[in-house]
């Protein structure tokens, strides 16, 4: 497991070098009726992801719920888990949303009470911004973002994630002149990257100019294959929920 040190509550203090390396766990949503969370569920959910995980997700658009779950839902899942972890492993929160208003509306509420709670360890927002901006205005999109927040991006990129669209997108990858551009932004400091290899090799080359951006698999038969030096989105690494309520 990785290192962390506590951040003393309130500072909101980040660094580069501090993002999660090896293997990050997406974890489910545990529901009662009607979009309850399950908050008892939950924190054995996360003590049992814990003991092999060195760094957990919520709110996951491909393994976890984070799509179909209203935001009300999402942001009582962010709040409940941070106060369950309260900073042993570092926190991956998924603000993707069906729309850029509503994805930073979501990373304001959840900002919001992270503040208010003055929590003691690393949040890093994930986006998989295609999915609902595109590629055209992406940089100047995310350079708004890095003004509004003190938290650091780490963004995803899935083609397959496009097929969940209700109308058809002409482009399902971040394009690499994009991504270079984007990696300029200091706030943002990683990806998640599923795709062909040939892609793969592009993106790197895009971000080698950033000293210490992050690489993660979001594939794990390609990171068996050849493990990646940061790490993988792991949902088999995922525990399920069942014999945990």
């Amino acid at each position: 497991m990785i290192s962390w040190e506590r951040v003393p509550s309130g500072s909101m203090t980040f660094d580069t070098n501090k993002l999660p390396r090896g293997l990050i766990c997406p974890l489910v949503t545990p529901l009662k009726t009607g979009d309850v969370l399950d908050a008892a569920t939950l924190e054995r959910l996360i003590g049992h992801a814990g003991i092999g995980a060195d760094a957990l997700l919520l709110g996951d658009v491909l393994w976890g719920e984070g799509l179909v779950l209203g935001a009300d839902t999402r942001i009582e899942m962010a709040s409940a888990a941070l106060e369950i972890v309260q900073g042993k492993w570092p926190v991956l929160i998924t603000i993707t949303s069906d729309t850029s208003e509503a994805a930073l509306g979501l990373l304001a509420r959840i900002e919001s009470f992270i503040e208010r709670a003055g929590y003691p360890g690393s949040v890093f927002w994930v986006d998989y911004p295609i999915y609902y901006h595109g590629n055209r205005g992406l940089p100047q999109f995310y350079e708004a973002v890095a003004r509004d927040t003190a938290i650091p991006l780490i963004l995803g990129n899935h083609p397959g994630l496009m097929q969940r669209r209700k109308r058809p997108i002409k482009h399902k990858n971040i394009r690499t002149s994009v991504l270079k551009k984007v990696s300029q932004i200091e706030k943002v400091q990683g990806l998640i990257f599923s795709g062909s290899l040939k892609r793969s090799i592009n993106y790197h080359k895009a971000v080698r100019h950033r000293r210490g951006f992050k690489f993660y698999d979001g594939d794990e038969a390609v990171f068996i294959k050849q493990p990646s030096s940061d790490g993988v989105v792991a949902g088999g690494g995922k525990p399920a929920s069942r014999g945990l309520a």
